[in-house]
C-alpha cells in the first residue's frame, strides 16, 4: 500500500478556508503548511512556482493569505504531492499527519 495521499485528499490537507461568492469559488491555503511542504522537498518558494506552473506574483499572493481559485490551488498541492523528498523515503504523509506545533 503506498504512503501517498490521494490529490483530492492532499489539496484539502492544505486548505484553510474555501469561500464560495457571486463570482465564483475560492479557496485559501494554509502558508505554514505550504512553507513546510516546500522545506521538506528542498525548494524554494520560486521552484514551487515553476513546478506548479503559476506565476511568481500569484504565489506571492498566496503566501500572503490571499484567495485563489481552486485550479490554482490543485497546480500547488499536485506539485508539492508528486515532488521529490529531500530524504529518502519520506513522503508527503510524514508532515500532513505530523501533529501541528502550534496546537
Amino acid at each position: 500500500m503506498s504512503a501517498e495521499l490521494p490529490a483530492s485528499r492532499f489539496l484539502r490537507a492544505l486548505l484553510l478556508r474555501t469561500e464560495l461568492t457571486p463570482s465564483g469559488l475560492f479557496v485559501t491555503l494554509d502558508t505554514e503548511k505550504v512553507k513546510l511542504a516546500c522545506v521538506s522537498k528542498g525548494w524554494s518558494l520560486m521552484e514551487l512556482a515553476r513546478k506548479a506552473e503559476v506565476s511568481r506574483p500569484t504565489l506571492a499572493g498566496i503566501m500572503r493569505g490571499q484567495r485563489v481559485r481552486p485550479r490554482t490551488a490543485f497546480k500547488l498541492s499536485d506539485a508539492l504531492r508528486r515532488g521529490e523528498s529531500l530524504q529518502d523515503g519520506e513522503s508527503a504523509v510524514s508532515w500532513l499527519t505530523s501533529p501541528d506545533p502550534r496546537e
